[in-house]
């Protein structure tokens, strides 16, 4: 799917997901809530995935400092992910802490929506590093002969 569609779209896909996941869950059917935690957890894992390979794209060179980077916000994510909702179901309940996590999903689909490059545009960035100085060069001339 995300080879296919590319990071972006399917993050917000997952997003999508992940929300009508957590609508179920508000049902008062246990067997609503078991698929609507179960139609989320496929949603977070598309998501990271989709985030994991896009941080693979965008960190080009530095790919292992920005995968350190990501293992420890993932981590850092997750323990406030863990703390902070708890919050909300100590203060309003369960629908609190639904309202919540969705609110950070629309955030976070805000925010990749208006910052998250295209696949083919990081690639190209990708291709446009490992040339040489010579090669640019060559394409500089190429592109003064051509005016």
């Amino acid at each position: 799917f995300i080879d296919r569609y590319g990071q972006k779209k399917s993050l917000l896909v997952a997003i999508h997901i992940i929300a009508a996941g957590l609508l179920l869950t508000l049902l008062p059917s246990l067997w609503a809530v078991v698929i609507g935690l179960t139609i989320a957890s496929c949603g977070i894992f598309t998501s990271q995935s989709a985030a994991a390979s896009y941080m693979g794209l965008a960190a080009g060179k530095a790919r292992a400092s920005a995968s350190g980077l990501y293992a420890t916000f993932y981590y850092l994510g997750g323990a406030a992910g863990a703390f902070i909702p708890g919050l909300f179901w100590k203060w309003i309940d369960w629908p609190g802490t639904v309202v919540f996590i969705l609110a950070t999903l629309t955030i976070t689909g805000f925010v990749v929506r208006c910052c998250w490059v295209r696949r083919d545009v990081l690639v190209e960035a990708e291709q446009l590093r490992e040339l040489s100085a010579a090669d640019l060069k060559t394409m500089q001339e190429i592109a003064s002969a051509r005016r």
